[in-house]
Parts: structure tokens; sequence; C-alpha cells
């Protein structure tokens, strides 16, 4: 239960953060303007295809748009989904930061975005191919391995790379180094699937309900096509569905991003976390009374190992937090916030 509390207290920090710091919506607002740009050439160019002459010079532009969405699209998104990352981050532990500092922090980390984004292109592209493969004439048993592949493909990228950017940016390890930060991930499973599953079905179900309107408006939009001869409410309703969808697929990935640093930051960083916020989302630190069969069971051990499951629990904390740099006395401060009993903690600190 108290892993569901962190992931609850993980959304609603998710969208409190965002008015605290009203910066962490530009590098969003960037990605929608120039989507929007490169949309715009996409539609000129199949424009072009129904002009005498201009024909060839529509395809052209239709190739060129598609290679750029495609290809170079994905390294700008990561980009300006970097620059977020450390304008969260750096709001979330106190501290001053603007648009600009993030996207100086994008520029310092060009390997690790182009890292991501060259992942991005590849593992997207192989899981479309596994679900194109399974929409073809091959049998149905052979069809069904291939679509769940592709999901498990899709969804599983969806989660670690959206954990590994703030686990590079943040901390300005190579993606290497930072993969080593998914064994991370099993002290708040719960989060780890809100922030893919629950958070994509949001944004799903929105998008299902707008797009039921504009379905409706494509409708009368044929309605009128037919009675007046005007394309101009189809053509108009079509650019609106376009602009929304994209919009709303950007939208989603500023949320994922948000949501994604701070549960980084969470489960490993939490030190950095102002206190008051380090105990709403850190119960996996949280100390566990032991059962009276539990302590039974101590009382009549004559080997004297009844310490041995509380060391090896703290054991990767308190390694960790070292290796950050912290001394002994913070880190028992924390654990004992986390209600560890001090004498535990400090026969755990002597011994590891």
């Amino acid at each position: 239960m108290g892993r569901i509390n962190d992931t609850l207290n993980l959304l609603k920090n998710t969208t409190s953060l965002v008015a605290r710091n009203k910066d962490i919506l530009k590098p969003t607002w960037a990605q929608v303007k120039i989507a929007a740009f490169f949309y715009f050439l996409m539609i000129v160019s199949i424009v072009l295809l129904f002009i005498p002459n201009l024909g060839g010079v529509g395809q052209i532009g239709i190739i060129v748009m598609a290679l750029v969405l495609m290809l170079i699209f994905p390294f700008i998104e990561v980009k300006y989904k970097a620059a977020q990352s450390w304008i969260v981050y750096q709001t979330f532990i106190g501290e001053k930061t603007d648009y600009a500092d993030g996207i100086k922090r994008a520029k310092a980390n060009r390997g690790d975005i182009f890292a991501l984004g060259a992942l991005d292109i590849l593992l997207t592209h192989f899981s479309r191919q596994l679900k194109n493969k399974s929409n073809s004439g091959v049998g149905i048993f052979f069809r069904i391995i291939l679509a769940g592949l592709s999901k498990i493909i899709e969804e599983g990228w969806d989660l670690i790379g959206n954990f590994l950017l703030p686990a590079s940016i943040v901390t300005e390890k190579t993606i290497t180094e930072a993969a080593k930060d998914l064994k991370e991930l099993k002290n708040n499973v719960p989060g780890a699937l809100a922030g893919v599953f629950g958070i994509d079905f949001v944004g799903n179900t929105l998008k299902s309900m707008v797009g039921g309107i504009l379905f409706l408006g494509i409708l009368v939009g044929f309605a009128l096509l037919f009675f007046t001869g005007t394309w101009l409410p189809l053509v108009f309703i079509f650019l609106v569905m376009i602009a929304f969808n994209v919009a709303a697929n950007i939208t989603v990935e500023m949320i994922k991003v948000v949501y994604f640093t701070l549960f980084y930051v969470s489960i490993a960083m939490p030190m950095k976390m102002p206190k008051e916020l380090r105990d709403e989302v850190t119960s996996y630190l949280n100390y566990k009374e032991p059962d009276q069969k539990t302590l039974e069971k101590k009382a009549s051990d004559k080997t004297k190992k009844e310490d041995t499951k509380h060391h090896e629990r703290l054991k990767p904390f308190i390694e960790k937090y070292r290796k950050q740099g912290y001394d002994d006395k913070d880190i028992k401060k924390v654990l004992t916030d986390n209600k560890w009993p001090a004498s535990e903690v400090d026969k755990a600190l002597k011994k590891i």
C-alpha cells in the first residue's frame, strides 16, 4: 500500500510542480511550434501535388518532410525533453532555474541526447515492423506472438527511455552508466507502471473523446461538401485533427518527463529532495516492524544472525548514498526519518 501511495503522491507533485515554475512548459511549447512548422510544410507539399507543373515539387516536399519527421524530429524532441527534465529537477529540489538553463544543460549532454534519439528511432521502427507483420497473412498464433512482441518492445522502451532521460541528464552519466540505475525500478514497481500505462491511458481517453467530436465535424464537413461543393470546412477539420493529435502526443510526453524525473529522483536520489516531499514518496525506505512470529524466532536464534535481514536491506541504500557523497550522519538522519531504529542504523553503518 505504501508504494501505491508513493505513486499517487508522485502524480500529485507532477501537476503541482508545473504550477510552481511556468518555464517547465516552455520546452513543450517549443516542440509544438517546431512540429506545427514541419506539418505545415507537409500540408503545403500535398497541396502542390494538385497544382499544374508543381506536382514534382510537392512529391519532393512530402518525401523530405516525412524523412524529417521520422529521422530528425525524434532528436529535437529528446533535446527539449532533456531541457525540461533539468528544469523539473532543479525546481523540485528548490533551486532557481529557467528555460535557458534547461537548454544549456541539454546542449552539454548532446551525446546522451543522440543516443536516446537513435534508440528511439530504431526500437520504434522495429516495433512497427513487428506490428505490420502481425497484420499480414501469417497464421493466427504467429500473429499473436508478433503483436505481443511489438507491444512489449513499445511499452518496454517507453519505460526505459523515460527513466534513462533523467538518469543521464540530471546526473550527467553516460547512457551506459545510467542503465545501471534501472535496477532501482524495483523500489517502486507501481510507480513505474503508472508512468507508462496510466499516463498513456488518460491521454488516449482524452484523445478518443475529442476525436469523437472531430469525427462528427468530419461528417458535417462531408455534408457541406455534398450540398455546397466547398472543401474548406472539411480541410479545416482535418487540419484541426492533425494539430490536436500532435499537440496531445507532445503534451502526454511532457507529463511523462515531469513524472519520470520526479520518479527517478525519488528512488535514486531521495536525499536531494526536500524532507516534506521525500516523506511522501519514499515508503520503500520505511522500517517494517517484525511480526510476532519473527520476534519469537529471533529470541530462539542462538547464532545471533537476527540483524542480517536489516543489514542486507539497508546495504544498497547506504552504499548508494555514500557513493553520492553523503556522510554517515546524513544517511542515518534519512533512515531514522523513515522510522528505522537508530540502533539498527548504527549497526548497519559500522558493518557495511
